[in-house]
C-alpha cells in the first residue's frame, strides 16, 4: 500500500445520503479501473490495480449529516513541481 503521509485527496462531491455517496463512489471506481486497464500495456495483479487509487466516504456537515466522497490517484509523473522563485519576507 502506498505511503499515507504524502496524499492529496480530491473531493468528488457532498451528498445528503450514504446511498447516493456510495453510488458515486462505485461509479468513480469503475471509471478509474477502466482507465487504468486501458493505460497499462502489461498485465499486473489485481492487488496492484487497487493500490493505484483509493476512494473513501467521509461524514461532513453539521453533526455529520452529509457525506463526502474523496479520492486519491497515484500519478507521480503528473505531480506539479513548484519551480517558481520563493518570495522573501518584506519588513
Amino acid at each position: 500500500m502506498p505511503d499515507l503521509k504524502c496524499k492529496k485527496w480530491n473531493r468528488l462531491g457532498i451528498f445528503d445520503s450514504y446511498e447516493t455517496a456510495e453510488d458515486k463512489k462505485n461509479d468513480l471506481l469503475k471509471s478509474l479501473l477502466e482507465d487504468s486497464l486501458k493505460k497499462s500495456s502489461t498485465k499486473k495483479d489485481s492487488d496492484d490495480k487497487e493500490s493505484e487509487f483509493l476512494v473513501k466516504i467521509k461524514r461532513c456537515g453539521p453533526k455529520g449529516s452529509k457525506f463526502q466522497v474523496k479520492y486519491w490517484v497515484d500519478n507521480p509523473q503528473d505531480l506539479k513541481k513548484n519551480k517558481g522563485k520563493k518570495r522573501s519576507k518584506r519588513r
